[in-house]
């Protein structure tokens, strides 16, 4: 009479565990959560330089101008009278603030998710003198992504 093993040898098992710690890494590496929060903040980052080139075009419609101090500079949104280019790189260094201009078309103006407040939003903007398009950006996006909009 023979006897019968039941039960997994050692090498079974350490493929079985081999195969299931390579399946976890591709999934972790597919999936990435620290990438997707970063895609996350872009998203909403479009979102709001979206809705500030809406606000601003919203008033240039009705009001039939730019709002004050818009010009040919990349200025970056805000309050605060230096210090702007810190964090966006390229800004002059005294912020535009338009808020008093377009408070009926944006309340609050959207801020910068890392770090933006009503003194520097972390949203720059510039007027091109030549074609008058205008260029809304943020300064924090992420994933080496740009984001603005030319209107």
């Amino acid at each position: 009479m023979s006897k019968q093993h039941r039960g997994f040898t050692l090498i079974e098992l350490l493929v079985v565990v081999s195969i299931i710690a390579i399946l976890i890494v591709v999934v972790f590496e597919s999936l990435d959560p620290l990438k997707q929060f970063r895609e996350a903040r872009n998203s909403r980052r479009w979102s709001q330089v979206n809705t500030l080139s809406t606000g601003i075009y919203r008033y240039i419609i009705e009001k039939g101008r730019y709002p004050i101090g818009l010009s040919d500079l990349t200025q970056q949104l805000g309050t605060a009278k230096s210090d702007c280019d810190l964090n966006c790189p390229g800004a002059e260094s005294k912020c535009l603030d338009i808020q008093a201009d377009v408070i009926d078309y944006l309340p609050i103006l959207p801020t910068e998710l890392n770090g933006g407040s009503a003194e520097k939003t972390g949203y720059t903007i510039s007027k091109n003198s030549s074609n008058n398009v205008i260029t809304i950006s943020s300064c924090g996006a992420e994933n080496g992504a740009s984001i603005f909009i030319m209107r």
